[in-house]
C-alpha cells in the first residue's frame, strides 16, 4: 500500500502540471515512521493453544516475536530509503474518468546505451513495487552477453503499491491499470513496446501481474513492438 510522504516543492515546480514526468525521491514522513514504531511497541501476541494447528493458522508466536523485535531494534528505514533513491525513479499523473484528481504512477525508467534497443514494460509481481526490482536493471539494459537483447526498461509500481496512488474504489482494476501503463509508455515516447510480468503467473497470489500483461497484449494490439519489425 502507498504510504504518506513528505514532498518538498523543488524550485520551479510551482507551475508544473500533473502530466509532467518528474524525477522522484522517496521520503516517508517521520510522523508515519514514529506511528509505525508505536504500533510495534504496543503489539501483544495472543497465547497459543496446545491443540494441533491446521495449515490455515498464522505463523507461530515463536516466529512472529523475533520479527517484531527486528523491525523495532534493527531495521532502519532511512537506510533503505537511501538505497531506493539511488534508483532512477520518476512519477507522473494521469486523469481517469472515475477520479476527480490525477492518479500518480511511480516508476523506474532506464534507457540502454546499446544499439537496436527495444522498450520493455516490466510489471512487478503483486504485491511488490518498482523499487524491489532494482537489481534487474543492468541485466535488461546493459546485458553482459553480446548476443542478448538490450532494453529501455520501465518498471511501474501498481496503483496503491509503492508510491503510486490507489485507484478509486469503483475502478475496474485490470483494465484501468493497463490503460495507465499503456499511457505511461506513450508519454515516455514508446508508442511500441514489449510487456512482461516479472514472476510466474501461476505462483502469483492474485495473478494481477499476469492478468495485466495478458490484458495489454490482447487489448492494445496497436502498441505491439512487432509492428515495427
Amino acid at each position: 500500500m502507498a504510504t504518506d510522504v513528505e514532498e518538498p516543492v523543488a524550485a520551479g515546480d510551482n507551475g508544473a502540471t500533473a502530466e509532467e514526468v518528474k524525477p522522484y525521491k522517496i521520503h516517508v514522513s517521520s510522523r508515519y515512521l514514529n506511528l509505525t514504531k508505536q504500533k510495534l511497541e504496543i503489539a501483544r501476541l495472543p497465547h497459543e493453544l496446545d491443540e494441533p494447528k491446521s495449515k490455515d493458522w498464522w505463523q507461530p508466536k515463536s516466529q512472529v516475536e523475533p520479527l517484531i523485535d527486528f523491525w523495532l531494534e534493527q531495521y532502519q528505514w532511512r537506510d533503505q530509503e537511501e538505497i531506493f533513491n539511488a534508483l532512477p525513479q520518476f512519477r507522473t499523473g494521469f486523469t481517469i474518468p472515475q477520479s476527480e484528481s490525477p492518479i500518480r504512477i511511480q516508476f523506474v525508467h532506464v534507457r540502454s546505451s546499446r544499439a537496436n534497443v527495444i522498450p520493455l514494460l516490466l510489471i512487478p509481481p503483486f504485491p511488490f513495487s518498482s523499487s524491489s526490482l532494482g537489481h534487474l536493471i543492468k541485466l535488461f539494459t546493459e546485458p553482459e552477453e553480446a548476443n542478448h537483447q538490450p532494453f529501455h526498461l520501465v518498471i511501474p509500481s501498481l496503483p496503491g503499491l509503492g508510491f503510486s496512488d490507489a485507484l478509486p474504489t469503483n475502478s475496474p482494476v485490470i483494465s484501468s491499470t493497463a490503460d495507465l501503463f499503456d499511457s505511461l509508455m506513450k508519454r515516455l515516447d514508446y508508442p511500441y513496446y514489449l510487456v512482461t510480468n516479472a514472476g510466474s503467473g501461476a505462483l502469483s497470489p492474485a495473478q494481477i501481474d499476469f492478468k495485466l500483461a495478458d490484458w495489454l497484449s490482447t487489448e492494445y494490439p496497436d502498441s505491439y513492438y512487432k509492428k515495427r519489425l
